[in-house]
Order: structure tokens, then sequence, then C-alpha cells
């Protein structure tokens, strides 16, 4: 055995665990915002050994319903916003007042920024938007803001083709720096294919601002980074997801009927849309979509029980429980509760820490001692030197491999787990105790 084959078997044992991510899915009930608010607060912190709670806006593979580009939505915000984008193009041209058209423009293409569906919901509108964000270009530009430019190209070019930017009036100093960008942005693509389900539901795609229509699949080549991506469906309701695509094919499929189960919650969670739905098969889909374990909330009259969804659809019920009351700090909890939490006992890591060092220490004076007996042979007197490393060697073996071997005793042999209860304050006076 080499040294270096020698010293990856040591090291390959010491393996750190990450925690696993989850995702608060909550069963409405009676509890108002501001105690559910408090409750779901408790359980994130009470969890944070096991999972790191990610916030579901945050996660792309999850299809959310997006009423601001809803039919309603969208046009509600397209009257205010192409109104303000005219006005700002009529300032520029006739009143000559620079500075209040840029602000007038920055606010009117805002919402076409952060919610690029909007793109998908205009008609007639479409090159008057085009022509109020080259205008901007033109004028960061001109103003000497190259960066803010390059950033508005970089998601005109995205949002518009290149045959549509070709049919506005655009100076030729202006078209040369957005044809310069859209290269950049273009020149590292890959495929994207996307599907939606139930097929029948779909009306057409909106991708970064482009519309394609149909019931798809799609398969478009499109720059490699972040996209946002909305099915429009026949019903007038809208469903987002963003995607990071690189270099290579990617496939995305929109599950409508997830879509419609679900809604933004508190504390950066998910609320169980509509009634009537089975909340576990629910779960069940929200893990399987986003490979992420489901902490589904629900209420018990006296408080809520968390059970958890694995991705693999295994469910731990009754997990944790939080019981409310109006009697201040005098908590009551069901004896008869199930839910223990082992204690904090760190000698079986202590024990595996110093066992592991003492092993790769050993495997360091080994080597020190090969290379003095090498010394040796080549006629140097060092013999008592390799000597003393060869026995300090054996002995960090000794002693380490003595280490690993208590921490696995002390592992097994570490006391049983316990009831804990936590009481915390919670909104309109209640208290909450917790217990698992």
């Amino acid at each position: 055995m080499n040294r270096l084959s020698f010293v990856c078997l040591v090291l390959l044992p010491l393996v750190t665990l990450a925690r696993e991510n989850a995702v608060l899915l909550v069963e409405r009930g009676s509890l108002d915002s501001g105690v559910m608010s408090s409750v779901l607060r408790t359980v994130t912190s009470e969890v944070s050994r096991t999972w790191t709670i990610a916030a579901a806006e945050g996660i792309e593979e999850l299809p959310m319903n997006d009423g601001d580009c809803s039919v309603g939505g969208a046009r509600e915000t397209l009257s205010k916003v192409v109104g303000v984008l005219k006005g700002a193009i009529n300032k520029f041209y006739v009143e000559t007042d620079i500075e209040g058209a840029t602000a007038q423009l920055e606010t009117g293409i805002a919402p076409f920024l952060e919610h690029p569906c909007l793109l998908g919901r205009l008609s007639q509108e479409r090159p008057d938007v085009l022509s109020a964000w080259v205008l901007l270009v033109r004028l960061y530009l001109s103003d000497g803001k190259p960066e803010k430019a390059a950033a508005l190209a970089r998601r005109l070019a995205m949002s518009f083709a290149r045959s549509e930017v070709s049919a506005v009036d655009v100076p030729p100093e202006v078209a040369r720096f957005l044809e310069g960008i859209r290269a950049d942005v273009e020149s590292v693509q890959g495929l994207l294919t996307v599907s939606a389900l139930p097929r029948e539901a779909v009306s057409g795609l909106v991708l970064d601002g482009r519309t394609f229509p149909g019931g798809g699949p799609w398969e478009v080549m499109v720059p490699a980074g972040l996209h946002d991506l909305t099915v429009f469906q026949e019903s007038g309701a809208a469903v987002t997801r963003r995607v990071t695509v690189g270099d290579k094919p990617l496939a995305v499929e929109f599950d409508l009927v997830l879509a419609g189960g679900i809604e933004p919650g508190p504390e950066g969670g998910l609320y169980l849309a509509g009634t009537g739905r089975d909340s576990v098969e629910v779960a069940s889909r929200v893990a399987e979509v986003t490979g992420r374990t489901v902490l589904l909330v629900q209420e018990t009259g006296v408080g809520v029980s968390v059970s958890a969804v694995s991705r693999n659809r295994l469910v731990r019920r009754d997990m944790m429980r939080v019981v409310l009351t109006d009697k201040g700090h005098d908590v009551t909890v069901a004896r008869d509760a199930p839910f223990v939490r082992r204690p904090n006992w760190p000698w079986p890591y202590v024990s595996g820490g110093l066992g592991a060092s003492l092993l790769v220490a050993g495997a360091v004076l080994n080597i020190k001692a090969n290379d003095d007996a090498e010394a040796i042979s080549a006629g140097e007197n060092r013999v008592v030197r390799h000597r003393a490393l060869k026995d300090a060697a054996i002995a960090c073996y000794a002693v380490g491999g003595g280490g690993l071997a208590a921490a696995v005793t002390l592992f097994f042999l570490r006391p049983g787990p316990e009831t804990r209860f936590l009481v915390i304050p919670s909104a309109d006076g209640l208290r909450a105790a917790l217990f698992f």
C-alpha cells in the first residue's frame, strides 16, 4: 500500500452529513396569521438541527399561481403601466424633460422586469412598450450610465426578438449597442423543453416575456442563465416558475394541478389552497417535485400537529405538536404524548474526532519515518530518529484506533431520549408548549 492510498483510507470514513432541506405546508384553520406565524417560527427553530427550512418562493422546481399575470390582475396593471410609458415618451419628445422622462420610464418598465409574464398579456401595446424600453437604454447611455444600459439591454434581448426591435425606431448607435449585448447574451445557449399537464388546460407559454401559443410541449434554444416561465391557462389563470439553464438540454414540466393546490403562506411556507384536498397527497407531491421534505402543519383544535413527508412519500405523522392555551404560563401538555428528543451528548463525536486526528498524525509520522529510512540507506546516520518516528507512529495508530472504537461504543451507550417542553410567548397573550 503506498502512502497516498493509506492516507485516503484513513480519511475516507470522515464524512460530514449536511442537514436536509425542507419546506413548510400549512393547512388553513381557525388560527389567525399572527398566532400561526409565531408557531411556525418555533417549529423552524426546533427542527433546525435536522432540516434547513427553504423559502417556497425561492424554490425553482415549484410552480405557483401568479395572480399578477392572470387575466384580471394583468389587465389592471397594464392599464396603468402603458399610460405611464406613453406619458414618459411624450415628456421626452414634447416637453424635453429628460430627468422626468427617465424617472417615469423606470417606473413604467419596473413591473415588466419583476413580472416578465406581463409582456405576454400585451397585444397592440407591445411595440409601444418596446419603444419606451429602447428610449430608456438610450437615456442611460447618454447620461454616462453604461452599466444600467447594459443590464436593461440584456433583459430586452431576452424579452423581445430581433425582428421586433428592428420594427421600431432605434437610433443607429443604440442599435449597435443592443446588437452587441444580444450577441453576448446568446453566445452560450441550451435547449429548453417545456410541457404542462393537463395539456387541455393550457393556452400558451411566456418565456422571459416572449409568447409561444398552443398547449405544448415547446422546445426553445435559450441563453444560459435564469429564466422566468409562465403557463397561461384557458381559465385565465397563470402559473409561474423559474429555471436555470446551462449549455445542456433541460426538460421542465408544469404540474398545474399541484399549482392549484398551493399558495404562498406565512414565514416563507405554503398554504394548502381550497378545501377538500388530501393534504398528505399534496405534501407528497410537493416533496416529490422539489426533492425536499415537507413539514405538514395541521390544526388539532388545541394547537397544531407537524408531520414530515419525505420525497420518497414516507410520512412521519405527529412528529411534533404545539399546544396553545389562554392561561398565560400555565401550559397544559398531554401526558401520553410520545414525542421525544435525545439530549446533547458530545462524547462519541469528541472521541471519534480525536481518534481520527491521531490516525492522521500516525500516517504523517510513518511517512517521515520512511523518508528517514531512505536517508539511512543512503549512508546518513539517522537510525535513532527513524526509530523514534516509527514508535510515535505506532503509538498514534494504537491510541487513534482505540479512540474510534470508543466512539462507536459511546454512540450506542449514549443516554436514551427524553421528553422536553418549551414555553414561548405568542400573539394575543397566548403561550405555546412544544414537545417532541
